[in-house]
C-alpha cells in the first residue's frame, strides 16, 4: 500500500468506515492523517492465549506480543481478558491506566467477563444512560427530574451477550466482539458533539464490529487486518445497512 492521505476526500471516495489488509504496525506508518481530526484507537486485540486467528500466530513470546501491543498510540481503549495482559499493559503503554470498566456475558467457558482499559483517554459515565436499579427511588426520581433526564448514569460494567451462531450480526470470524460493545465504548469516549471531528481506528479490526458501530454512530473509521478473508468479510459489513 502507497502513502495515503486520509483527509475528507479520502472519506468522500471509499465511504466512511474502511477497512485495509495488512499488519497495522507497517500499514499505519503508510497513512497520513489530516491533522484536523482527532485519532482515538479502539480494539479487541488478539489475547496470545493460542487462539486459532487465520494469518496470526496467537502464541509469541511475551516480549513480541508486548511490542506488538506498545505500537497501539494513544489514546487508546483495549478490549482484553485481564488474566493474560494484567501483567503485560503497563510495560507497553507509558501513561497510567485512567478506568477500567468490565463486559459482562453469560458463558458456558469460564470466562464470563472481559475488561476494557482506557488509557490516554477517560470515559464520561454520563453520556450513556441506562434504567436505575431502583425507579420507585424518590431520591432518584428527584435527581433525573433535577437534571431533566430519563435514566442515570452508566455503572463502570455493562451486560451486552456474546456473538452466537444464530446471531444475526455473526460471521466466520472465530471471536466475534458484538457491534453494541464498540458502540458503547465510543460513546463514553466521545461526546456525540465532536463525532464529525474524530476518525476512530482499531488496529485488529476481525470481522469489522467496530467499523459497523461507527457507521451506526456516523463516525469516521479506519481499521487494519492481517487477514485478508477477515478483511474481506469487514468491508462487506460496512457495505450493507448498519446494524441496530
Amino acid at each position: 500500500m502507497k502513502n495515503i492521505d486520509i483527509d475528507e476526500s479520502f472519506f468522500r471516495f471509499h465511504g466512511n468506515q474502511k477497512v485495509f489488509t495488512g499488519d497495522f504496525e507497517r500499514e499505519l506508518r503508510k497513512l497520513n492523517f489530516d491533522k484536523k481530526f482527532k485519532l482515538l484507537y479502539v480494539t479487541d486485540p488478539p489475547y496470545n492465549i493460542g487462539y486459532n486467528y487465520d494469518k496470526f500466530d496467537d502464541a509469541m513470546t511475551i516480549t513480541a506480543y508486548t511490542q506488538m501491543l506498545s505500537e497501539i498510540p494513544s489514546p487508546r481503549i483495549i478490549i482484553h481478558y485481564p488474566e493474560p495482559t494484567i501483567n503485560i499493559l503497563p510495560f507497553a503503554y507509558p501513561e497510567a491506566c485512567e478506568k477500567v470498566v468490565q463486559w459482562c456475558y453469560n458463558s458456558n467457558t469460564q470466562r464470563n467477563h472481559r475488561t476494557i482499559s482506557f488509557w490516554g483517554i477517560e470515559p464520561d459515565f454520563n453520556r450513556v444512560l441506562q434504567p436505575p436499579k431502583n425507579p420507585n427511588d424518590k431520591r432518584v426520581q428527584r435527581v433525573m427530574k433535577k437534571n431533566n433526564r430519563n435514566g442515570v448514569r452508566s455503572y463502570d460494567w455493562f451486560n451486552i451477550p456474546q456473538v452466537k451462531n444464530i446471531s444475526k450480526e455473526k460471521t466466520s470470524h472465530p471471536c466475534q466482539i458484538p457491534v453494541k460493545v464498540f458502540e458503547r465504548i465510543i460513546k463514553l469516549s466521545i461526546d456525540k458533539n465532536e463525532y464529525d471531528n474524530y476518525i476512530v481506528i482499531d488496529p485488529f479490526a476481525g470481522s469489522g464490529s467496530s467499523g459497523v458501530a461507527c457507521k451506526n454512530l456516523g463516525i469516521k473509521y479506519i481499521g487494519f487486518e492481517i487477514s485478508y478473508d477477515y478483511s474481506i468479510i469487514a468491508n462487506k459489513r460496512l457495505e450493507v445497512e448498519a446494524y441496530e
